[in-house]
């Protein structure tokens, strides 16, 4: 890769570069969503690599390319985040004694977990669920 290697092509190429890392990193992404990411990654690094090669004429570069690749990173790092603190909030069976229930999606948590649901930020019951009329 010879040529005129500016600032703004390299960073295109390391924009590409983050992009394809992110693709290949982000486990609950499908298939199709991965290919995409890392095909989007690799077309800049390409772009990048021609423009340098170039030596005369006016080429275009995108800024939002260039941030792109850069905010890639900061999304998968928010949503390991939001993963791992999910992950971390104690849940019950439905059926246990003590359960609290989000009226939004349906999900049980134990007694002990205080405002919103963790998942779908819904309403709690406010009090352990029981059933009406048991004694």
């Amino acid at each position: 890769m010879s040529g005129h290697w500016g600032t703004d092509e390299a960073l295109l190429a390391l924009a590409g570069a983050s992009l394809i890392l992110v693709s290949l990193l982000m486990r609950e992404a499908t298939a199709a969503q991965r290919l995409k990411g890392a095909a989007g990654g690799v077309l800049l690094i390409g772009y990048g690599a021609y423009v340098a090669s170039q030596t005369s004429g006016i080429f275009f570069i995108p800024v939002y390319a260039i941030l792109l690749g850069f905010a890639a990173p900061l999304l998968l790092l928010r949503d390991v985040y939001a993963r791992r603190k999910r992950q971390a909030v104690p849940t019950v069976s439905a059926g246990s004694a003590g359960a609290r229930r989000c009226l939004s999606c349906g999900r049980a948590y134990a007694s002990s977990t205080a405002g919103p649901c963790p998942t779908c930020r819904g309403t709690l019951t406010t009090s352990p669920s029981t059933r009406k009329g048991a004694r």
